[in-house]
């Protein structure tokens, strides 16, 4: 069986985009727990009294997953400034320890960049989807059930983009 020669560079960069990943994957993770526990804490209980319909269970569980994932952003933008200042002191403080190069500029980068692509997900569709999900019925003369809220919910907001688009451009 013929050997296969890696090169180290090639060797360097996978590895460190696997630690990239399985760093923002973690904190991702972590956030999200945080994130969830305060929307169900704030999240509005619903009458005793109203029967609880499966469908609108699904559209609960489905908007506050949603409103999860936004707030999870919004963690990691408020924690991403002070710690890439804190990480950056520890990195010029302790330049040659082994316990600190993984806190590279690369790494403090991505997760700036997955923080401001999130923020805009989040703000421009996501938030908005969850709202109008939240807010639908269904379109008349379709069967009812959680599909035909989420299309509902998607021409709504492909109707209120091309409003703010057309308002933004004339």
């Amino acid at each position: 069986m013929a050997e296969v020669s890696i090169d180290p560079e090639q060797q360097r960069v996978f590895y460190g985009f696997v630690r990239e990943f399985v760093i923002s994957l973690i904190l991702g993770i972590c956030f999200y727990t945080v994130s969830y526990t305060i929307v169900s804490y704030f999240r509005r209980n619903r009458d005793r009294d109203d029967p609880i319909i499966r469908e609108d269970t699904a559209v609960y569980m489905i908007t506050t997953m949603l409103c999860s994932i936004a707030v999870t952003v919004s963690l990691g933008a408020m924690v991403l400034l002070p710690s890439s200042i804190i990480s950056n002191e520890i990195r010029h403080l302790y330049p040659h320890t082994y316990y600190v190069k993984w806190l590279n500029t690369s790494l403090i980068t991505d997760l700036w960049n997955l923080v401001f692509l999130g923020s805009n997900l989040c703000l421009f569709l996501l938030l908005p989807f969850a709202y109008f999900f939240y807010e639908a019925e269904g379109l008349p003369e379709t069967k009812k059930g959680v599909m035909s809220r989420v299309y509902e919910a998607v021409i709504i907001l492909l109707l209120v983009a091309a409003l703010v688009i057309g308002t933004v451009w004339v």
